[in-house]
């Protein structure tokens, strides 16, 4: 079965191939059975092939972090207000390059949810405010990756392929996905976050 994923996957245009091929191998081989040198290797060979994507040869890593994520990140994690706040990130598949979509200040996860696109992916750092029942009131730093069905695969192997990095780069520790944007609602958030109280 995997073989024949592979083959059918490589049968694309180059550029696509590239990424359907390595999100192939990523996905239907068990984590264990895929070291790092494997995996870097696997993606240099296959992204090398798309022509604008060869500077990739030694880490598992598909895009590079615009400076200004950085800071605005940075900035979002250490905010000393006391309501909620979000930034929304995208890549840039021109710059192969991971940017802010879009800031948000004191909006509820219900109406970050109506912002965002139903079918393409996104990165959202969003500051909660979490009210305990003992009464205290914390303010978790939240790293959210939604990646739709139906989105194009090398969409979701850049988007994929670019998280670690990124979840690093904003030192973020709460880290959700959702296969859907309806599914991001303040009652799956609250699910989360229980396992870190």
């Amino acid at each position: 079965m995997i073989a024949c994923f592979l083959f059918w996957s490589l049968k694309v245009t180059p550029v696509h191939s590239s990424f359907v091929g390595m999100y192939a191998f990523r996905t239907y081989l068990p984590a264990q059975s895929f070291p790092q040198s494997l995996s870097a290797w696997m993606l240099s060979h296959f992204v090398g092939r798309a022509g604008k994507l060869n500077k990739m040869s030694t880490e598992v890593n598909v895009c590079d972090i615009d400076p200004e994520v950085k800071e605005r990140a940075k900035i979002l994690r250490f905010r000393k207000a006391k309501n909620t706040a979000a930034l929304v990130l995208k890549i840039d598949p021109a710059r192969l390059l991971v940017i802010v979509d879009e800031e948000h200040e004191d909006i509820s996860i219900d109406d970050l949810r109506e912002e965002l696109p139903a079918h393409q992916p996104r990165y959202v750092l969003y500051s909660y405010v979490l009210k305990h029942d003992d009464g205290r009131v914390s303010y978790p730093f939240c790293f959210i990756f939604i990646s739709p069905q139906g989105c194009k695969p090398e969409q979701q192997v850049m988007y994929a392929g670019s998280k670690l990095s990124l979840v690093k780069e904003v030192e973020a520790t709460k880290v959700f996905e959702l296969r859907s944007v309806e599914e991001m609602t303040e009652e799956w958030l609250l699910e989360k976050l229980k396992f870190f109280r």
